[in-house]
């Protein structure tokens, strides 16, 4: 059986972390970002050391980041095709139809839950969200993926009801 590594590519607030609650639940969330706040000595190659050990124990891993590069994705699949045998790994692109102004309203969103658990961050700015977007590359299969999947994330607003629909 061969273990896989999922990378999300996306802008923040796309519902990534969402859509892997709802869907990849049997694989380990990593965020390299989350890794660095919690560690700011941490190195990148220490992060690519922990991310090729938990695939060698036969772990499958989702990298929860924003990843917008070709060059960091095509860095960090290269580091793990090296270090662990038989691996798949895939991408999940996340789209977003109503660009930046939709994941400006997931922030939002986000924001009040946040808030009713009393948990004081925020995801995004306009300024970020604006930059983010003109910066993402979509990925190519030339970084080394095996597949790559695009996910349309669509917010859909009935009444006091909000959903966050994944269509693959």
């Amino acid at each position: 059986m061969s273990v896989s590594l999922v990378i999300f590519v996306g802008v923040a607030c796309s519902n990534k972390t969402s859509y892997y609650q709802k869907n990849l639940s049997n694989h380990e969330r990593v965020s390299l970002v989350e890794w660095k706040q919690e560690d700011e000595e941490l190195s990148p190659h220490a992060m690519f050391k922990r991310i090729i050990a938990k695939l060698n124990n036969n772990t499958s891993v989702v990298i929860d980041d924003d990843n917008l590069t070709r060059k960091t994705r095509a860095s960090l699949i290269s580091k793990v095709k090296s270090g662990v045998k038989n691996v798949q790994v895939k991408c999940i692109l996340f789209k977003n139809p109503g660009g930046v102004r939709q994941c400006l309203w997931q922030n939002e969103i986000k924001i009040a839950e946040k808030f009713e658990k009393e948990e004081r961050k925020y995801c995004l700015n306009a300024d970020r969200a604006d930059k983010e977007s003109k910066e993402i590359e979509v990925p190519q299969k030339e970084e080394g993926y095996d597949e790559i999947i695009t996910v349309e994330s669509k917010l859909t607003v009935h009444g006091a009801s909000i959903d966050f629909n994944n269509q693959v």
